[in-house]
């Protein structure tokens, strides 16, 4: 078996003839970076990584609203995550537990209401999860216990 390549270049990698096998671990969850590549549109790839956070409060004077999602829950190394559907609504550090949302325009979300984040850098996002929730519409299929994430791994 000879393997290589990753995410970024496992289509130079798998068309090369070099290889037996590649290992594009972070295709199959995504984020921010890896949705701008041209190769991820082209191909059909698809989000799959979110992280849900819920509004907490809001301040309509400001246009934002606060989440329960912080730098405990979506990494900031590689940007500020997306809000899923909302292209014009930007993220913002708000401490560890709490993400400030701009909305710039239009109907603020209520207090209590969900959004979805799109991980700026799935990998360490994900090591700071111990549970995966397995959804497919709006059903939850499964809930995988994440074994190797934390300090160390």
């Amino acid at each position: 078996t000879v393997t290589g390549g990753g995410t970024g270049t496992f289509l130079f990698d798998a068309g090369s003839g070099l290889y037996t096998e590649v290992q594009p671990g972070s295709y199959f969850f995504g984020d921010v970076d890896y949705g701008k590549n041209d190769w991820g549109r082209s191909k059909g790839w698809t989000q799959s990584l979110l992280v849900a956070a819920t509004v907490i409060s809001r301040n309509p004077s400001r246009r934002t609203v606060v989440v329960d999602a912080g730098l405990k829950a979506v990494d900031l190394g590689s940007g500020p995550p997306l809000v899923l559907g909302e292209e014009q609504w930007s993220f913002a550090n708000g401490g560890d537990e709490h993400g400030v949302v701009t909305v710039p325009e239009g109907d603020l979300p209520e207090v209590g209401e969900r959004m979805y984040l799109i991980p700026s850098h799935v990998d360490p996002t994900f090591n700071m999860h111990r549970q995966l929730v397995c959804v497919r519409g709006e059903v939850v299929e499964d809930v995988l216990e994440i074994d190797a994430s934390g300090p160390g791994f």
